[in-house]
């Protein structure tokens, strides 16, 4: 069926990417979170033991995968956003993450990002490869939750 609206769509899980690139879309984006997720293990563990190395690999196999599979087509990859409920469910996340009343307001997106820069390096490092190794042409991030200028101003650097 061809319409004269594009559609993009989400796809939060990279074992879908194969089954969605055969929908006649304009563009998908991968997040992030969903790869943190299915690795399973709270990066900042990974990052105490000197093991930085296989959550950045992890995350940009997964990231490979899915831009090859949407090779012509608009390609986004959102940073991280998950709350920290979602951490916490992660081996090894009550080691490192609080509990909150509300995770909704608490601390995700760009100001997990800020507090715990290692998460963010990690991201950005994978999408590097992504670009330097498999030469992805064009690659669109899109950010987590921004609550402010300030935040913005501060992912932006």
């Amino acid at each position: 069926m061809k319409t004269a609206t594009k559609i993009d769509t989400v796809v939060n899980s990279t074992h879908i990417t194969d089954i969605v690139s055969r929908l006649p879309i304009n563009g998908a984006m991968l997040q992030i979170d969903s790869i943190i997720l299915e690795h399973g293990v709270h990066p900042q563990y990974l990052v105490d033991k000197n093991k930085t190395e296989d959550i950045e690999e992890y995350i940009y196999q997964s990231l490979r995968k899915a831009a090859m599979t949407f090779s012509n087509r608009n390609f986004f990859i959102g940073l991280s956003n998950l709350t920290t409920s979602d951490f916490h469910q992660l081996t090894w996340g009550k080691q490192f993450e609080p509990l909150e009343i509300n995770p909704m307001i608490g601390v995700r997106g760009a100001r997990k990002h800020l507090d715990k820069d290692y998460l963010l390096a990690i991201e950005l490092e994978a999408v590097r490869k992504l670009k330097n190794i498999d030469n992805v042409p064009e690659i669109n991030i899109v950010l987590p939750m921004i609550r402010s200028q300030r935040e913005l101003m501060e992912m932006k650097r």
